[in-house]
């Protein structure tokens, strides 16, 4: 039986509370908010916005659905909105019933259904071509133009879009499978690493003491074999905490596609529209940082300029 190189030093109990590191116990109807939730808590920017909100007590994100980002935004402002523990409190220490029923309240993605404003089916030229230039690909996702009559009552209206659902689909395989928890549960797991290696400074082999002696003993306890995936598991962690804990719309649409019954070609060809996407967000969010920066240098530059008048 293998021994700790440091079994000698007294063991008063794990350096960090069980339930932040070991998410066996979370339901998984949980598990997907439980993952944002913690991986949140270590992200200073997601906990600097989020107390910004609460101090200005305004929830509303300016968006309506005809925009391409209203849903995500919406989600995460009644995220935060709800779960009012945040970052204090552990998922997994939050009342069980109180915690259950305001996550059912929050859904990942809502839709699919939306209305789109007439300023994204606008181009440069103020023209209206026939799709947004924003609505990703068309292998899965697409927008139409429909005429309802509105006299109509609600079951004739739903049988009407049933029929034209079965002749519009483009691929009848292309819905998307139910998801298992594995990623998320194993996010978690990583995490767990994480904190527990960062609680030890660093000593894997301690962590895997506190582990073995103090977790619950699942698969899903972060107890990992040897040094190296002991630290591939921290790295993993980094990385998704490195990266933002909030999905933008290319890793959405990854998700989507990697459970979606699409042939080879088809998946390639989304991918590469993906990637796409996503390089043109980085973009975006690189001139974002930019601009930030340089009105950060002017407020300085004032501040400074402000207190060399006062000094003269």
């Amino acid at each position: 039986m293998a021994t700790h190189r440091n079994a000698k030093k007294k063991d008063d109990g794990p350096l960090i509370a069980l339930e932040e590191w070991d998410f066996t116990d979370c339901p998984d109807e949980e598990v997907e908010h439980c993952a944002f939730y913690e991986f949140a808590r270590e992200s200073e920017k997601t906990m600097a916005h989020v107390d910004e909100l609460r101090a200005k007590g305004n929830w509303n994100s300016g968006y309506f659905p005809g925009d391409a980002d209203y849903y995500t935004r919406e989600w995460f402002l009644k995220f935060f909105k709800l779960f009012e523990e945040f970052p204090k409190l552990p998922w997994l220490k939050i009342e069980k019933t109180s915690r259950k029923r305001r996550s059912a309240q929050c859904r990942m993605w809502e839709g699919p259904f939306l209305e789109v404003a007439l300023e994204r089916l606008m181009n440069d030229e103020e023209e209206y071509p026939f799709y947004p230039p924003d609505t990703g690909f068309g292998t899965l996702t697409s927008v139409h133009a429909v005429e309802i009559e509105w006299t109509a009552s609600d079951d004739a209206i739903k049988n009407s879009f049933s029929r034209w659902l079965a002749q519009a689909r483009p691929f009848k395989d292309a819905v998307q499978k139910k998801s298992g928890q594995l990623s998320h549960r194993e996010l978690l797991k990583y995490l767990g690493a994480f904190r527990l290696m960062r609680a030890y400074g660093g000593d894997w082999d301690v962590a895997q003491g506190c582990a073995v002696k103090h977790g619950t003993g699942s698969p899903w306890t972060p107890s990992y074999s040897d040094e190296r995936a002991w630290r591939r598991a921290k790295k993993k962690a980094e990385s998704k905490i490195e990266h933002g804990v909030v999905l933008n719309s290319a890793a959405r649409l990854v998700k989507a596609l990697d459970h979606a019954g699409l042939s080879r070609l088809e998946k390639a060809r989304a991918r590469v529209r993906i990637s796409q996407m996503d390089r043109a967000e980085q973009r975006k969010l690189t001139k974002l940082k930019a601009e930030d920066a340089l009105a950060e240098i002017k407020r300085q530059f004032l501040a400074e300029g402000g207190a060399q008048k006062q000094s003269g």
